[in-house]
C-alpha cells in the first residue's frame, strides 16, 4: 500500500482491509487497500490507495484523511495519476465552509464551498462512501472528477442524499459466511449499496455500471 504521510510510531493501527473491483463477475484489474489508525485525543486517519493502474482507467488515487475526536472529517489530502497526469489537492474543514486547493500539472486553483453541520462527506471510493454511515443526512458533500480537453481535475459538489440501513443479512466474503448490515445510499440517478460488519468496514460495494467491490482482506486490530 502506497501512502501520502506514512504511519508515525504514536499511531495505533484499527482496522485494514482490500478491496478487489469486478464487473459483471469478471476483475477489472483495479484495488483499494486501506488502513484506519488512532492517535492522541482519538482522533483517527483513514488511508486509502485506489490503484486502478491495471484497469482500463489506468488511474491511480491516494487519500489522506483526518477525522476528529467527533468522527468529522479536518483535512484531507489527495494525489491522483492519470497517464502523464498529476493531480496533488488538500481540503480544509473550517466552521461553515470547506476550502479547497487543486495543482493540477503544477497549474493551481482554489475554491470554497459554504457547508452546515448537518451536511455529511463521502470519497469516491468504497470505503470512502462508508464515511456516510456515521448519521443519517439528507445533504452530503464530496469530490466530483472533472475532465478538460487537457487534463483530469477535482471539484468539490453539494448534493441531496438518501440514506437507509436494510436488514441484516449473511453474505460469502473471503470464503467465510458474514453477518452484514446493507447500507443504502441514493442521490440524482446514482444508488450504491455497501455491505458492512459490525464495525461499519466494508465487506462488499455494488453501484453504477455493474461494478462490485469485494473485500479479500479485512483485519480488525485489538
Amino acid at each position: 500500500m502506497r501512502f501520502i504521510i506514512h504511519e508515525q510510531p504514536y499511531e495505533k493501527v484499527v482496522a485494514a482491509g482490500e478491496l478487489r473491483y469486478e464487473r459483471d463477475g469478471v476483475a477489472t484489474g483495479a484495488v483499494e487497500k486501506w488502513r484506519l489508525t488512532t492517535a492522541v485525543a482519538n482522533y483517527h486517519f483513514l488511508r486509502i490507495d485506489l490503484d486502478a493502474r491495471s484497469a482500463p482507467s489506468g488511474q491511480s488515487t491516494l487519500y489522506h484523511l483526518v477525522l476528529n475526536e467527533n468522527g468529522r472529517p479536518e483535512r484531507l489530502r489527495f494525489r491522483q495519476w492519470s497517464g502523464e497526469h498529476k493531480i496533488t489537492g488538500n481540503l480544509l474543514f473550517e466552521a461553515g465552509v470547506i476550502i479547497a486547493s487543486h495543482e493540477v500539472d503544477g497549474e493551481s486553483s482554489a475554491e470554497e464551498l459554504a457547508v452546515t453541520e448537518e451536511m455529511g462527506f463521502w470519497l469516491p471510493s468504497s470505503v470512502g462512501l462508508s464515511l456516510l454511515t456515521r448519521e443519517l443526512v439528507t445533504t452530503a458533500v464530496s469530490l466530483r472528477p472533472t475532465r478538460s480537453k487537457q487534463h483530469s481535475a477535482f471539484s468539490l459538489f453539494q448534493t441531496e442524499i438518501r440514506l437507509n440501513w436494510d436488514d441484516d443479512e449473511e453474505i460469502m466474503v473471503m470464503g467465510r459466511a458474514h453477518k452484514s448490515r446493507p447500507f443504502i445510499i441514493q442521490w440524482a440517478d446514482q444508488q450504491y449499496t455497501l455491505w458492512l460488519d459490525d464495525q461499519n468496514c466494508v465487506l462488499k460495494m455494488t453501484g453504477g455500471n455493474r461494478v462490485t467491490a469485494v473485500a479479500t482482506r479485512l483485519i480488525h486490530y485489538k
